[in-house]
């Protein structure tokens, strides 16, 4: 796999035509593949979603779900037809032009004596994503994928035939038609960054996952035997097909995944998320067995434009591959975003897929140092995430993180907790949680939903209606730092990634212990609020207005 190029906005298809790549997002372009030269052909009032070719015609379809004939040479543009929604990909195929649509849809477009017609062919109760010609079954009829991940065969015998071929793990966002490995196939990719082959055998059709790449694909093509793709993070990359096993094909540096090392079970970076100060492991596995290799983890903080080197020792010989290993101890602060790379042997492997600190579940390689560089492992040195909850500080138009801070029996309690999501530090991609609390001598919980954004920050919350004394603590779920536990007062909030902290020292609502009734012989104007005065100075005793015949709880003590 090789970086080639970026184009600004994400790219929604590709085909190869005459030695040149067109691509369109919110524009028409023609790429030249050997230079990476690009140009732009023409614009439009919203993104395009897919073009076809017959004869030095170009059609294109758009969002707003619009076909538009092209002609290279003349440059006129002429309206075809239009679907309900957006028209995903098209397809030209015996003197008509098939589109699916977001509508659920699919269509023929013909044109007749001058004027284009529009035919709806199927409805397939899904959102469709695209669609292709193939013979590689033998005979010559159109695919079609959507939200739901199957795949369709259609084609025409005494009226229109649809049949579903087989499913994949996601949403097919697009399908081709290739012959690389010296068998013609179905080629399909998802929005989980899942490659499937399909190939015809005497019993039908074959499915096969042939490679994942860890980021949404978003469109391809084929050239000879290779495949070049389009990702969400705008990279155009390549994926080829060789007949004999690769130099590096059996490296493996898979930061999350697992390996056997000193009679246990370890990650191949351990920790995967990292704190400062803390022994950093790194294992570097050759499913050839070799003892010889001399690998190098190359590795900088992402703010500095200098790698340096730290050498793998050769550790031992598992039942499956060789074992490499070499550690780091780093005191950056926290916060501080560290990349990496591992080469041996001129191979280099590195991360594919998305710039994330979240991507540790893939790997690459390749025979670059400049492309390793490009797309390093990242891990962020924080180890737990910078989340929080002080039950009586305050946040956007709440007076406290618990609220109400001092509530009374039998009413609805919420509890939020705040998580930097951005920004300078400790940032960190909060994907959900749990709120745990005790009472009755057991330990429940239920989980978090969000609440709001301001600024840098996430805040999340859950809501309980008590009516007795409980401890309570939450643990956050990341995709990028340890899962956190947060505990601690009133005033003060504290974190960790062992739970038995948050359990020693959880935070503690206990109800108010004193109740009276206030009788006001009119009803106030404006609301008002009670407090007690105590220890020289005003003590708020419940955050609800008070008005005519109000029952007033205060808090303990």
């Amino acid at each position: 796999m090789k970086y080639i190029m970026g184009i600004g906005a994400e790219v929604r298809d590709i085909i190869y035509e005459n030695g040149l790549i067109y691509a369109v997002n919110d524009r028409f372009w023609s790429i030249d593949p050997a230079s990476a030269y690009s140009v732009v052909i023409a614009t439009n009032n919203c993104s395009y979603e897919s073009l076809a070719v017959n004869s030095g015609v170009f059609y294109l379809s758009d969002e707003y779900g619009f076909l538009r004939e092209f002609d290279m040479g003349s440059g006129a543009i002429t309206e075809v037809g239009v679907s309900a929604l957006g028209m995903t990909d098209i397809a030209y195929h015996d003197g008509a032009v098939f589109a699916v649509s977001r509508d659920r849809c699919l269509y023929r477009f013909y044109e007749t004596a001058g004027e284009w017609s529009r035919e709806k062919i199927y409805n397939a109760g899904t959102k469709l994503y695209s669609i292709t010609v193939s013979s590689f079954s033998g005979a010559k009829r159109l695919y079609i994928g959507g939200a739901d991940s199957y795949l369709r065969e259609v084609y025409y015998d005494k009226g229109w035939k649809i049949f579903p071929v087989d499913y994949t793990s996601g949403a097919v966002n697009g399908i081709l038609t290739a012959d690389i490995s010296g068998t013609p196939a179905i080629y399909l990719y998802n929005d989980g960054g899942g490659w499937y082959e399909f190939s015809v055998s005497t019993s039908g059709y074959v499915k096969e996952n042939i490679f994942n790449y860890g980021a949404k694909i978003n469109t391809a093509l084929a050239v000879g035997a290779t495949f070049y793709f389009f990702t969400d993070d705008s990279y155009m990359s390549a994926l080829y097909y060789s007949p004999v096993i690769l130099p590096g094909a059996g490296y493996k540096h898979q930061p999350s995944g697992e390996l056997s090392a000193d009679a246990s079970i370890s990650t191949y970076r351990n920790p995967v998320f990292p704190k400062k100060d803390e022994e950093i492991k790194f294992y570097f596995t050759d499913s050839s067995g070799s003892d010889a290799l001399s690998p190098a983890l190359y590795w900088k903080q992402s703010s500095s434009s200098t790698w340096q080197t730290s050498s793998f020792d050769y550790k031992e010989q598992g039942n499956d591959y060789s074992v490499y290993f070499t550690s780091l101890t780093l005191s950056f602060s926290t916060g501080t975003i560290v990349e990496y790379f591992i080469a041996a042997n001129g191979v280099y492997i590195s991360r594919p897929g998305e710039d994330g600190l979240a991507n540790n579940s893939n790997y690459a390689f390749g025979y670059s140092s400049a492309s390793a560089a490009s797309k390093p492992f990242t891990f962020m040195l924080a180890g737990t995430g910078n989340c929080f909850h002080a039950p009586a500080s305050p946040f956007g138009d709440l007076s406290s993180m618990r609220f109400p801070l001092n509530p009374i029996i039998d009413t609805e309690i919420t509890f939020y907790i705040g998580n930097q999501a951005s920004g300078v530090g400790n940032y960190g991609n909060m994907n959900g949680g749990a709120f745990h609390y005790y009472q009755a001598g057991e330990w429940e919980q239920q989980n978090i939903s969000w609440s709001e954004d301001i600024g840098d920050y996430k805040y999340w919350k859950s809501a309980l209606t008590l009516s007795t004394t409980i401890a309570y603590y939450f643990s956050v779920t990341y995709d990028d730092h340890n899962t956190t536990y947060v505990y601690g007062d009133e005033n003060n909030s504290y974190t960790s990634d062992f739970e038995a902290d948050a359990k020693l020292s959880p935070f503690v609502l206990a109800f108010s212990t004193v109740s009276f009734t206030i009788n006001i012989s009119s009803a106030p104007e404006n609301n008002m609020t009670l407090s007690i005065y105590e220890a020289n100075t005003f003590i708020l005793a419940y955050e609800s207005a008070i008005s005519s015949f109000s029952s007033v709880s205060l808090y303990p003590g």
